[in-house]
């Protein structure tokens, strides 16, 4: 399966980018356009996960996860094996 991890705004990552202050303005300005690129292509992803908190997209991550497990192409033959 395929996540991607999606910022809630521009404008928050773009603040997210500079209050750390660990990141030169030139930088932090290829790095929201790297990001620009990227989240183009999100729609080709099985998932997308707003990282707006670490914990909801933890939570949000661990429900996918758990999901995916349960799918009947996972399990199916444990029923079979019991048929």
């Amino acid at each position: 399966i395929s996540i991607f991890i999606a910022p809630p705004s521009f404008q928050e990552l773009r603040r997210r980018l500079t209050d750390r202050g660990d990141t030169a303005p030139e930088i932090a300005e290829r790095r929201l356009r790297i990001a620009a690129e990227e989240c183009r292509t999100a729609e080709h992803y099985h998932y997308i996960v707003m990282n707006d908190t670490v914990d909801h997209a933890a939570d949000e991550i661990q429900a996918i996860l758990t999901a995916e497990a349960c799918r009947s192409a996972y399990r199916f033959h444990i029923l079979k094996e019991g048929l």
